[in-house]
């Protein structure tokens, strides 16, 4: 994560994220395919600075991604 925006801290804590794209290429899946997670509540982001990022620890430890 070479962006410093895609890393913030929060109540101190350091977390990371990811964007659409990164998550897109890291699951195999299409953008479509993400929104149609968000919608279901499978996998959701959140919108920080009218950016929408994924959470790193959600989109690598949510069992509902595994097949």
């Amino acid at each position: 994560m070479g962006n410093p925006l895609n890393r913030l801290s929060i109540t101190g804590e350091d977390t990371e994220y990811l964007t659409r794209n990164e998550v897109s290429k890291v699951l195999n899946v299409t953008v479509q395919t993400l929104n149609n997670w968000r919608r279901e509540g499978v996998l959701v982001p959140l919108k920080i600075g009218g950016r929408v990022l994924y959470r790193k620890e959600d989109v690598y430890n949510n069992s509902r991604l595994v097949a």
